[in-house]
């Protein structure tokens, strides 16, 4: 069975900048998962890093982070097992591999992220079934697929 909503899985790179700066292209994706246009998908491990980096650098936002997580209503997935993060290591540095693994826990369409040094390799984008792209890359691509 096919599903009807695009699920966008969020690295933190790329929801932090989406939410300290809404007028960019990751908030700009946020915001068609807010209008229920695509299906944010996260994992508990990302939203938990995602809080700390907003509370170190951006204070004065949490409470408004916060409403608008509430109101965005994210599918979240379980954290990755160690096992699960160990094979994602095979593919991606091992910092980023609980992410990596997140997502490929999660199967979604696509993996948005800005950290083009480690996510957007050839490797990865060879090896993962959904696409790997940073926000400007999934505009282009869904520019396309509207028009």
């Amino acid at each position: 069975m096919e599903r009807d909503t695009v699920r966008i899985f969020f690295d933190s790179s790329a929801l932090i900048a989406g939410l300290a700066s809404p007028k960019g292209g990751a908030g700009a994706i946020l915001d068609l998962c807010e209008a229920g246009l695509l299906q944010a998908v996260m994992s508990r491990q990302v939203l938990v890093e995602v809080g700390r980096t907003i509370q170190a650098k951006f204070p004065a936002l949490v409470q408004q982070v916060r409403a608008f997580m509430r109101s965005l209503s994210p599918e979240l997935v379980e954290d990755p097992s160690r096992t699960e993060i160990e094979q994602a290591t095979k593919i991606i540095i091992a910092h980023d591999a609980p992410t990596l693994a997140a997502a490929l826990k999660a199967k979604p369409d696509y993996l948005i992220t800005l950290n083009t040094k480690h996510f957007c390799t050839f490797l990865v984008r060879k090896t993962v079934p959904f696409k790997v792209l940073t926000p400007a890359e999934f505009w282009k691509e869904w520019r396309q697929k509207i028009l």
